[in-house]
């Protein structure tokens, strides 16, 4: 996640993807200098891009009257899932903003592989429904959360992973968690089961520190990302990484 966050965040996430067992990433538009962080690093990612929409952090691509809903008094994004929650969104200002974030990285040169979204907003009721329709109309795989999230993206014919693990972050960044993880998903989806794991690799630099308050642990989940001896250690407990989006 978080493509575009910063520079150290993007040259952290380039070399997960070249050097490590990361497969994709996500780009995020509203955050401040995305465009140059974006432009200078996304060649190098051909094909492996998805879209990070925004509902949170940053700026709106469309002009705060036009989406009003979905921004403070400021004109700035709500800073949390739970005020965006408790702004009530209406779903037609997240479907023109959305469609507004994707145009603006197909401007960037990215034609992105697939979808999710910052702080898992597309999680919210009412929020699910676009991001359904979003992923419909651009044919594009999503990501899901639970076995009931993707039951219901596979009954609108959208592809997904079986269950998307979130909790490798911060103390739970490991190769133990990971692995217990890695079970824990087994059992309940089948040893066959197509397993996204959600991580947040990066370089730490000042510009990081003035905008996220997860900063070592992006360093954290980057060294074991890209330690020499990782990919053996998941073949070992039986896992076949995939090289594209998962769905």
């Amino acid at each position: 996640d978080d493509f575009g966050l910063t520079d150290g965040v993007a040259r952290g996430i380039v070399s997960s993807i070249r050097d490590g067992v990361v497969a994709t990433t996500s780009a995020m538009v509203c955050v401040l200098d995305a465009a140059t962080h974006l432009q200078r690093w996304s060649a190098a990612l051909p094909g492996r891009i998805g879209g990070h929409l925004q509902l949170t952090g940053g700026r709106p691509c469309l002009p705060p009257a036009r989406v009003p809903s979905l921004v403070d008094a400021s004109g700035a994004f709500l800073p949390s899932r739970a005020a965006v929650t408790a702004a009530t969104p209406a779903p037609e200002e997240v479907y023109a903003e959305w469609n507004a974030q994707l145009a603006r990285l197909a401007e960037y040169g990215i034609a992105v592989t697939h979808l999710d979204s910052h702080h898992h907003v597309h999680r919210l009721p009412g929020i699910f429904d676009v991001y359904c329709a979003i992923a419909r109309e651009r044919s594009l795989p999503v990501r899901t959360h639970d076995r009931r999230m993707t039951q219901a993206l596979r009954r609108r014919n959208i592809r997904c992973a079986d269950q998307c693990l979130t909790g490798f972050y911060g103390a739970k960044a490991t190769a133990d968690e990971l692995h217990r993880a890695v079970r824990a998903a087994t059992l309940r989806s089948g040893p066959d089961a197509v397993l996204e794991v959600m991580c947040h690799p990066g370089e730490v630099d000042d510009a990081l520190a003035a905008v996220s308050k997860y900063t070592d642990g992006r360093a954290q989940e980057l060294a074991l990302l890209c330690a020499p001896d990782f990919r053996a250690q998941l073949e070992s407990w039986g896992v076949e990484l995939l090289d594209a989006p998962p769905g």
